[in-house]
């Protein structure tokens, strides 16, 4: 890829990833294009994954590990979506 004249100058994963695109090279690549999508999305993943975990966390010290699964679920989606959560009205549910 060095040898053609749009790749010379990239010095990133993204650059290299539009490039592709850009040059529709990305069809006959197909899996580093793949590789490199994957590896571009993993810091996104990895940060999700903690701060799920860590919600987790905190909610079963809070309640001493006597939750169901299903309880433990809901309350970790309202942790993590409190700002969705915390504009809902109680006395419209209720």
């Amino acid at each position: 890829m060095h040898r053609l004249p749009y790749f010379k100058d990239l010095t990133t994963l993204p650059q290299l990833c539009q490039q592709l695109v850009e040059t529709t090279l990305a069809e006959n690549y197909h899996l580093l294009y793949r590789l490199i999508q994957l590896m571009l999305t993993l810091p996104v993943s990895i940060a999700t994954t903690e701060r799920a975990f860590s919600c987790m966390r905190i909610i079963k010290n809070r309640l001493r590990s006597t939750i169901a699964d299903e309880f433990l679920a809901d309350c970790i989606i309202l942790h993590i979506k409190r700002e969705f959560a915390n504009n809902i009205d109680n006395e419209e549910i209720i």
